[in-house]
């Protein structure tokens, strides 16, 4: 399987970790770019030694012989040869058929969790997920957790899909069984800018201890810890709700920031607040009490917006949705929902070409009393299409200025009559136009 751990100060993914005892001789690793281009077999690599029965020619892989140790000629019974790795008549690796794979394309996950034999190399389980950064197999031996970060458009765990923190990544830590690859809970973390983790252990309890970087001046760490970073000799505002600046959302700090976090994952977990009820299957078969909602696996009464994840235009309201965010009452009037994310009145679309160069359109803003949900175009331009900021922005034509501005209905209408709009709407004629305003043709 090819991959691409980055073990370096901004990308810290791929991990490999042994298994505790009483799982069993197993290692687990974890690389980047496992498998995006479709589903790579595990049953590849390294073929397998054996023994070779003398009478029958009937071979014996060694994971078939004994799994506690590296099977050597000394594990092989009278009448029988034994047959090393390298050697021609050993036994290729596909024919393993262990049926473990990776890969279910980039746009689902960008990583794979690999379980193997450590004596024999053989595959146990392979598992998509989003970047690891880092492994922690249980004292208990029954699960490994995996510690990572997720992009918006990648925050896929099976059917659950981990919630867009304003359009920047999210750190995540998800519980998978040991024995079988199957995932167990994961939960998510963050806040409206940068969250990575880097690095995790365990401790002989059981509980997980995690250190990476943030940019986030508020962060809910999943379940009700919830932190705020104040930087000494920088302005920042007095608190407004539970963040800082820009209204209800939380900023950004001016330099990257250490953290470390403990989950207790040694404790048994108790059903939120807001819950009445919860089956096995999970949280979708959650009853919410009445008044309140139960979104993202975190508890909010009526009225909370979404702040920590960069929309305050988006409220708790248990009449509309108890499991999902509701359109608040800005939304319309001072603020638009474009593309996910609250935009202030006024604000213009930007487009961020690489790390260093963000530009700024000179047209398209958000006009909440025109199109709450889109971009509108300011009067005097057309959109150049497959253009990206700021060269997506052209100067109307004649009728596009007229339209846009809204006082010249009389002359629009005057040129209708004579037949003059597809001379004035002709994007490459240059032309001058002396243009009465309605008022002028009053009185």
């Amino acid at each position: 399987v090819h991959g691409s751990p980055r073990w370096n100060f901004f990308d810290q993914t791929g991990d490999i970790r042994l298994s505790n005892d009483q799982d069993g001789p197993y290692i687990y690793v974890a690389l980047d770019d496992a498998g995006e281009n479709g589903a790579v077999s595990l049953d590849g690599g390294t073929s397998y030694s054996g023994c070779l029965d003398d009478a029958s020619g009937i071979f014996t892989p060694e994971f078939q012989i004994d799994q506690s140790v590296v099977v050597t000629a000394d594990h092989c019974p009278a009448g029988s040869t034994f047959v090393s790795r390298d050697d021609a008549g050993s036994m290729a690796a596909d024919k393993g058929a262990t049926n473990a794979y990776c890969g279910a394309g980039h746009d689902a996950v960008d990583s794979c969790i690999m379980k193997y034999h450590k004596f024999t190399g053989l595959p146990i389980w392979g598992i998509d997920v989003p970047q690891v950064a880092s492994l922690v197999p249980s004292a208990d031996g029954l699960s490994v957790m995996a510690v990572g970060f997720y992009y918006p458009s990648g925050g896929h765990f099976d059917s659950v899909v981990l919630p867009d923190y304003n359009g920047v990544e999210g750190a995540y830590n998800a519980k998978i069984n040991a024995l079988t690859g199957a995932g167990e809970y994961v939960i998510n973390s963050g806040g409206t800018h940068k969250d990575r983790p880097y690095d995790a252990v365990g401790s002989p309890e059981g509980d997980v201890y995690v250190v990476g970087y943030t940019q986030s001046e508020v962060i809910n760490w999943g379940g009700t810890l919830k932190t705020k970073i104040i930087e000494k000799g920088v302005d920042q505002n007095d608190d407004v709700g539970t963040a800082f600046q820009m209204g209800n959302v939380g900023g950004k700090t001016s330099e990257y920031q250490f953290f470390a976090v403990k989950l207790a994952s040694s404790v048994a977990g108790t059903l939120p607040s807001c819950v009445a009820s919860c089956a096995a299957e999970g949280t979708s078969t959650a009853v919410v009490n009445e008044g309140t909602c139960f979104i993202d696996n975190v508890c909010y009464n009526a009225g909370d917006n979404a702040e920590l994840f960069g929309r305050s235009c988006l409220v708790c309201d248990p009449d509309r949705s108890q499991t999902g965010w509701s359109n608040g009452s800005t939304i319309g009037t001072t603020q638009c929902f474009i593309g996910n994310v609250c935009r202030e009145q006024d604000e213009m679309l930007t487009f961020r070409k690489s790390r260093r160069e963000t530009y700024t359109s000179l047209c398209q803003t958000c006009d909440a009393g025109t199109d709450a949900f889109g971009w509108s175009v300011n009067p005097g331009y057309s959109i150049v299409t497959d253009a990206d900021p700021p060269d997506e922005c052209a100067p109307g034509t004649v009728v596009d200025v007229a339209s846009g501005a809204g006082v010249f209905n009389t002359l629009l209408a005057a040129a209708t009559a004579a037949g003059l709009v597809d001379t004035l709407n002709n994007p490459d004629a240059t032309l001058t136009v002396f243009a009465p305003v309605d008022t002028a043709f009053e009185g």
